[in-house]
Formats: structure tokens, C-alpha cells, sequence
């Protein structure tokens, strides 16, 4: 199978949700995700080189810009104020993909790397090392 268009979901703290990958031939590819589940949410474009893959293993390292807006409450005195901040964010990293045995098309990735969204009215850094996971099927 060639693994050109995957749909699924990704998770790299700080941020998860649905994410589709387009795998260009010559190695390289684009992810973008869409994290609007909770409180926190991620809107963000990643790109990722792919290494020589290894039977069913395929590593690459990956670069994320995007947006996080944060729907919380700021404490102020003995009060808490309902507060809603964006920022831009970004991050870098490295992961392997495995395509499960059996299930053509299925591909399970993590990955580790750091990333910065810094909050300023919320006071909430969301600096610091990431691991992440995801789980896409490619339909071609």
C-alpha cells in the first residue's frame, strides 16, 4: 500500500484531535490537526520528513506551527473571571510510524518533542517536552 492520504487522530500534549496526512513521494509530508475537544484547542500545520523506512517502521522527524486558544477561568483575588486567550505556538520533534501486520492501511505513530504556547492572561505556559500518539488509516 502507499500510505499517501491517512484520516485519524492525533495526540501530542498539549493539544489532540483529528488529523489527516498527505505523504508526498519525495519524502516529505503535511498533517494538520484539529484539537477542539476541551478547553484547550489546537488548531495547527505540521511538516514531517519520512527516513528510509524499515520493513513497517517509518521514522521521521516533524516541525508544528499553529494556534491554541484556551476557554478557562482566571483567578483574581477570591474571584474567578471567565477568560478565553489565543496564542501561536510551535514545536519539533521525531517519531516512527508502524503499520500494523494484517490491517493494510493502519498506521499507529509516537513521537517526542518540545513545544511552546505561552498564555499570558490565563498564566498558563504550555512550554516543555511532548510525547505524543496517533492512529491513522490511510485510504490510499
Amino acid at each position: 500500500m502507499n500510505h499517501t492520504l491517512g484520516v485519524g487522530f492525533q495526540a501530542s500534549f498539549p493539544a489532540y484531535g483529528a488529523s489527516v496526512i498527505y505523504n508526498a513521494p519525495s519524502g516529505a509530508s503535511v498533517q494538520g490537526i484539529l484539537g477542539a475537544f476541551a478547553d484547550l484547542k489546537q488548531y495547527a500545520g505540521r511538516v514531517r520528513y519520512r527516513f528510509q523506512p524499515n520493513g513497517n517502521v517509518h521514522p521521521y522527524a516533524y516541525g508544528t506551527l499553529g494556534v491554541w486558544s484556551y476557554d478557562g477561568y482566571r483567578i483574581s483575588g477570591l474571584t474567578a473571571q471567565k477568560s478565553t486567550e489565543t496564542v501561536f505556538g510551535f514545536g519539533a520533534g521525531g517519531g516512527i510510524e508502524y503499520f500494523i501486520v494484517g490491517l493494510p492501511g493502519l498506521g499507529f505513530n509516537a513521537e517526542v518533542g518540545f513545544g511552546t504556547a505561552k498564555f499570558k492572561e490565563v498564566d498558563y505556559n504550555l512550554s516543555g517536552i511532548s510525547l505524543g500518539i496517533g492512529l491513522h488509516y490511510y485510504l490510499k
